[in-house]
Parts: C-alpha cells; sequence; structure tokens
C-alpha cells in the first residue's frame, strides 16, 4: 500500500513536469486513431455501395473494428483530458493526490479497456 502511495505521488509530479509534451502526444494518438477508424468506416460504405453483396460478415466486423477505432480515440481523447485538468488545476485546488491517481487510473484502465475490446473484435476479424 505504501508502495502505491509513492508510484502515485511520483506519477503526479511526472505530471505536473510534462504538462506541454504529454497532453500533445496523446492528442496526436487520439487524432491518428479516429483518422484510421474513419477511414475503416468510409472503406467499408464504399465497399458497401459498390459490391453485389451489401453486407457480409468481413463487412460487419470491419464496421466494428471502425467504430471501435473511433470510441477508443475518445477515451485516448477524454485521457488528455484529464492529465490537462490534473496538471493545472493541482496547484491551484487542493485535490488530495489520491483523488487524482484515481482519476488517472480509471480513465488508463478505461483505455486498457476498450484497446482490448478493439482486440477481441481484430480477432474475431482474423479468424
Amino acid at each position: 500500500m505504501l508502495d502505491k502511495k509513492r508510484n502515485g505521488k511520483t506519477a503526479i509530479l511526472s505530471l505536473k513536469k510534462s504538462c506541454p509534451e504529454l497532453p500533445e502526444l496523446l492528442m496526436q494518438f487520439s487524432a491518428s486513431i479516429a483518422g484510421t477508424g474513419l477511414a475503416v468506416l468510409f472503406s467499408v460504405i464504399q465497399k458497401v455501395t459498390y459490391s453485389r453483396v451489401p453486407f457480409c460478415t468481413s463487412k460487419l466486423l470491419n464496421t466494428g473494428i471502425g467504430f471501435g477505432l473511433v470510441w477508443l480515440s475518445w477515451e485516448v481523447s477524454r485521457l488528455r483530458d484529464t492529465v490537462v485538468y490534473i496538471s493545472k488545476s493541482s496547484g491551484k485546488l487542493n485535490m488530495k493526490e489520491e483523488e487524482m491517481t484515481r482519476k488517472l487510473d480509471r480513465c488508463v484502465k478505461e483505455v486498457f479497456f476498450r484497446a482490448a475490446t478493439l482486440m477481441a473484435v481484430a480477432v474475431l476479424r482474423l479468424a
């Protein structure tokens, strides 16, 4: 328990120090993930429009991958907003470090969950 508190404090200090770089990196990740998702969705729309078989399993799973990428991008953007909020308001407001680490952990776990869900859909697509 003590080690987790120490790691949480160092994580918050690291967030404070990396204020301009980390949100920019997360924004670039979010934009690239969303762009890839939209490209997959537009590809599926084009294939549905110009093919003889309008819907099949592969097109449905590709649509799931496209929406999953956009869904993941949305959560990465939310993680970026959380990082910015923590780094800017940690000095002004008297937020407890446990509360800040809890918010950050929740966002990171949500990103991992969405990434795992997307990987499951991709495995179904390849199987």
